[in-house]
Formats: structure tokens, sequence, C-alpha cells
């Protein structure tokens, strides 16, 4: 099937002042840096107003107030409008997943107000796709739930340039690491688990996202929660936290919905709970060879003494084989 050269937008709504540069993921080329003297930018920013003032209803008075975003092209080739937007969402997903995950590492403020996203970057509605020229390459775009009155996130220079030293650091890691393309979705997984602002929907994605990097399909949930744990100093209090999440994941499955004031705190303790696992399987900070090890790693006991026995035996094993 004949392939096309496509371009997509997306509005970065927090993004200002921290995100930049070009990055490939894949086949895809994503610019945080789009020049609007451009006769592409000129082009496609005449478009997109036309199509909103064709349009006058509730969802195209919220695009109209995100306008003034910053916007960051994708450029993908495509069999189709629709193949060209997924590949350039989960593309751009992955490095917002990155910044998402380092950007708040470590900080969970409870918000006051119900059924906000927890990422402090998000992609805004009003994506569309583009040809080379910058004209819509068909009348649609696309639209994600929006909530009112959201506030970017300013932040201190110090902070900005932490959070960049951290992204490449891990970006870094990212390119050697064996498990690499489970990685990169593991990224886009983290993303739209927390760019939701259904927060029961935002827990079961995290959820979700658990059960894709802490081990096989057949591993049960305290396997999973055991291993998350691990990467917590107090890993026995995290251990039975990871059992209450797991407990309350489990009635939702079963027909039990949360009450509303529930989903806000279990949403940002399954954040909580995931991120440093994550980073870990992000990283591979002792240079496993594969996910078996990493995992068997993270099956260790905590008990320095079985630790150590585990490790004669292991030790007596070489002797006996006669391996130096």
């Amino acid at each position: 099937m004949d392939r096309k050269s496509y371009k997509v937008l997306f509005p970065v709504w927090g993004s200002r002042g921290l995100i930049s540069g070009r990055r490939k993921w894949g086949d895809v080329s994503v610019s945080f840096d789009i020049s609007q003297a451009t006769p592409f930018a000129r082009r496609a920013s005449k478009d997109r107003a036309e199509q909103l003032r064709k349009r006058d209803n509730n969802t195209s008075k919220v695009m109209h107030d995100l306008q003034d975003l910053p916007l960051a092209s994708c450029s993908v080739d495509a069999v189709s409008v629709h193949d060209a937007f997924e590949k350039a969402e989960e593309a751009i997903s992955k490095e917002i997943g990155l910044y998402s995950l380092i950007s708040s590492r470590g900080k969970f403020v409870m918000t006051s107000e119900p059924d906000k996203p927890i990422n402090t970057i998000l992609l805004a509605p009003h994506m569309t796709v583009h040809d080379a020229s910058g004209a819509i390459s068909a009348d649609i775009y696309w639209y994600n739930r929006w909530a009112d009155h959201l506030t970017e996130k300013t932040r201190k220079p110090e902070d900005v340039a932490r959070i960049k030293q951290q992204v490449k650091s891990v970006r870094l890691r990212l390119r050697k690491l064996p498990w690499r393309e489970k990685a990169e979705l593991a990224l886009a997984r983290h993303y739209a688990a927390f760019a939701q602002c259904d927060l029961e929907s935002s827990f079961l994605d995290g959820w979700r996202l658990l059960e894709a990097i802490g081990g096989h399909s057949r591993e049960k949930g305290e396997a999973l929660v055991k291993r998350a744990a691990w990467f917590f100093e107090n890993r026995d209090e995290q251990y039975q936290i990871g059992l209450h999440l797991m407990h309350r994941r489990n009635l939702i499955s079963h027909g039990r919905p949360m009450k509303e004031d529930n989903h806000e705190g279990l949403a940002f303790q399954m954040k909580q709970f995931v991120t440093p696992f994550l980073h870990a399987y992000l990283t591979n900070p002792f240079k496993f060879q594969d996910l078996e090890e990493f995992w068997g790693f993270c099956d260790l006991p905590v008990d320095k003494h079985q630790r150590s026995r585990k490790a004669y035996v292991l030790e007596c094993s070489t002797k006996f084989r006669q391996e130096s």
C-alpha cells in the first residue's frame, strides 16, 4: 500500500521553557520548535483557524481557548490520515511520557478540584494532520477530554535544568536497553495513564502499566506488588500500600467502583507506587542482560542474611562444578 508523508500537529500544555529541539522515536521525527515564519506554519495556522471558525460548539470553544499553546510537529510516513495520527501520537506520548516521569518524580501534590489530570504536561485538544505544504489533509481533528481552569505549572530555572539533565540521563540509558522497545511503549503507557481527567480510569491504567512492566502475563498481583515495592527504602510499608491498590483494582474490576472522593487519592498513590519501578525498568542501573534477570533481582529477599545464604549456595555450585 502506498505511503505518504504527513505532519501531525499537537498543542502541548505545560511544556513552555522545558521541552525543545527534535527527537526521533522509531520512524517518527518529533519537533518542538516550529517557526511561525515558515510557509508550512503559516498555512497550517490558517487552515486550523478556518477549521475552528466553521464549527460552533462547546468543544470548539475549548479549542479556541488553547490556540496560544506551542505546537509540536511529528513527521511521519503513513498509509492514511488516521494511520499518521496514531503513529505520531504514540511517538510524542513517549517523549512527553519521559518528561512527565521525571518532572513529577517524587512530588505528588493533591489538588483541591476533582477530575484533573495528574500529569503536568499534556497534549491539548485540536490535533490535526497536514501535508508538506501545511494544508490540512482531511477536514477532521482529534479531541481529548479537557478539564476546566487548568493552570500551567511554572518552574524555576534550576528545576528546568535538573529535569533536562535527568531526562538526558534516562534517554542515554534507554538507547542501550536490552528491552528498549518494551520500555518505550511503557513511556507511552505512563503518559496515557496519568493524562486522563477520569481519575478512576487513570488509576486502572496505572495498574495496567504495572502489569506490563512487572512480569509475564501469568504473574499474580502479589508478585508485581513485591517487585515494585523492592525499589523503596521502606519496602514493607510500600508492599502493604501495593496490596491495598491491588485490592481496590480487583473491586473495581468486579463491578464495585470507587467513591468519587477516593478517585484522586488512589490515582496519585498508583503513580507514586509505580514510578521508582518504572524508572529502574527504563534505566537498568545494574546492566542486567534481560528482563528475567531484572525481575529476578526484584524477587530477592530484603533480609541481608537470606541474600548471603543465596550467594553462598551459588558459590558452592561454582566450586562443585570446578568453575573458576
